[in-house]
């Protein structure tokens, strides 16, 4: 922390000085016995100051809640780096590229609900919302609750595509042979599309197999069939 943008970040500076630090920045390891708290992260990339600080309830609290506020920034506690409410502030709140890395991190810290919890939060902010669905593609490897959104996302007109490509990134045989139900669904309605184009994206034999079978099964629509069969020619 404390660099920003290959520059160290002045804001930064003056929370060192206002806690009366002339040393190194802060890391976590022993100052006169003591154990001084931990700089997470300092990011000003865009907008406000974010400050991420590992510290529990401690007297030098209010020191730090005052040095950042006079930074004009915003102070992000975690009692433990593995602390939920450290993430949702960040997934709410952080500047974007402090929301990428952070994804590529998260299930090392958090189980797989919480870590899905995190990602529905990060998706819900357009700009990043395609970021977050790729991340549940990796997620639903080991965890069912994941795999059942990113099926769930199929329908959506606006993320439906992006869900598309995450299964196609990270699906399997069965997601493969679930999405040629889908796609056999009379009531799949937008799903029967998105699926079409989850299966193409995917690339691999299992899945140019099962497009074979779609584009000769008569239950799906002959438009919709004979685009199956031009992808497959291509």
């Amino acid at each position: 922390g404390g660099v920003a943008n290959g520059t160290p970040c002045p804001s930064n500076e003056r929370r060192r000085r206002a806690a009366g630090d002339d040393g190194p920045p802060a890391g976590g390891g022993p100052v006169d016995g003591k154990v001084r708290p931990a700089v997470l992260d300092v990011v000003a990339r865009e907008g406000p100051l974010h400050v991420g600080v590992l510290l529990d309830n401690v007297p030098e609290f209010p020191m730090w809640l005052g040095a950042v506020a006079l930074a004009g920034g915003v102070l992000l506690i975690a009692r433990r780096l593995g602390d939920v409410g450290l993430y949702r502030q960040l997934a709410i709140q952080a500047p974007a590229a402090v929301v990428i890395d952070m994804m590529r991190d998260l299930e090392q810290s958090l189980d797989s609900a919480q870590s899905l919890a995190i990602l529905d939060l990060v998706r819900q902010r357009d700009q990043l919302a395609s970021a977050a669905i790729l991340s549940i593609g990796r997620l639903q490897a080991g965890y069912a609750g994941a795999k059942e959104q990113l099926f769930a996302l199929l329908a959506d007109p606006q993320h439906g595509a992006s869900a598309a490509g995450a299964l196609a990134r990270y699906g399997d045989l069965s997601d493969i042979r679930r999405l040629g139900g889908v796609i056999l669904d009379d009531s799949a309605g937008a799903q029967r599309r998105t699926a079409v184009l989850a299966l193409r994206l995917h690339a691999s034999p299992a899945a140019r197999a099962e497009l074979g079978r779609l584009a000769a099964n008569p239950r799906l629509s002959a438009n919709l069939r004979q685009e199956i069969a031009q992808w497959l020619a291509l």
